[in-house]
């Protein structure tokens, strides 16, 4: 109880692909694992393809501002811990 997840999001591909070992061998499979996103400690720490992400279009309106010069934080399209 009270203790933070570590998650990893896979996602198995069905196909032809090819692995290689230390030695150089090639192993042939019909499945392949890819990574999609992986939680931290419940934030978010790889995400390549925006799985987390709100779509552009449905981004609050402060995400649509240009930030000003100096200091001004750059425009977050939602809150999300990253």
């Amino acid at each position: 109880m009270g203790k933070e997840a570590d998650i990893a999001v896979l996602e198995q591909l069905n196909g032809s692909f090819g692995y290689i070992d230390c030695g150089f061998a090639r192993m042939d499979a019909k499945v392949k694992l890819v990574a999609r996103m992986t939680v931290r400690a419940g934030r978010i720490v790889y995400d390549p393809s925006g799985l987390s992400m709100v779509e552009w279009e449905k981004a609050r309106p402060q995400y649509f501002n240009t930030p000003g010069l100096g200091n001004s934080a750059p425009a977050q399209a939602d809150d999300f811990p990253r």
